[in-house]
């Protein structure tokens, strides 16, 4: 890139998501310092009231930023409490997977969006775990046992399974996975339920 002369040269990046690190992604940035820069800050998604939430939210980050996000005043946006959402969104699937639990448990009937399958697979190794035959689960192939799974995570290393194993403890394994292959359809639950990741898109 940096050998063609012939043109205006414009790169658009992030420079917070350099996620392909460990296979030899960079920042590209860094390789043209001093290039003059800006920010691409409105959104044509959401009004000014979501981005001032937005804003709120950046002015906490450890790292200052000069990012400032401006709505579309001509998109017609409230920030408020709703009594009786339709939709609830979580950062995890094991969150998600939650609220579908207590949903039923309400006597509603809930749709997740997605993931479903890689939890199934999940609960399914979890079964087997517990009955003690081994799996060959990406995540869960290096135990024996569930009892081991369950010690593992109360380790700091464990973090990132603490959640779907505190999910399986409450509800049980079988029960998720009845829960998820039985689902109404999106437009025939009491309430939808996703992940913020798989809610990108959405509209409402």
């Amino acid at each position: 890139i940096k050998q063609q002369t012939h043109a205006v040269l414009v790169m658009v990046g992030d420079d917070c998501q350099q996620i392909y690190e460990w296979r030899g992604a960079v920042n590209a940035g860094d390789h043209f310092p001093g290039a003059p820069s800006k920010m691409l800050s409105q959104s044509f998604r959401f009004g000014q009231a979501v981005a001032d939430v937005a804003n709120a939210v950046l002015g906490t980050l450890e790292e200052p930023t000069d990012l400032v996000m401006r709505g579309l005043e001509s998109i017609p946006t409230r920030v408020c409490e709703i009594e009786n959402p339709r939709c609830y969104l979580y950062r995890t699937n094991a969150g998600a997977i939650g609220k579908l639990m207590h949903a039923m448990d309400e006597g509603k009937r809930g749709h997740l969006i997605g993931g479903t399958q890689e939890v199934v697979t999940f609960c399914r190794a979890a079964l087997d775990l517990q009955a003690r035959k081994g799996t060959t689960h990406p995540e869960l192939g290096c135990f024996t046992t569930w009892g081991e799974v369950q010690a593992y995570v109360k380790e700091d290393e464990g973090a990132d399974l603490k959640l779907m194993v505190k999910l399986i403890d409450d509800f049980g394994a079988t029960r998720i996975i009845r829960a998820l292959e039985n689902m109404p359809p999106e437009d025939k639950a009491d309430l939808v339920i996703s992940t913020a990741h798989r809610s990108k898109g959405r509209e409402w």
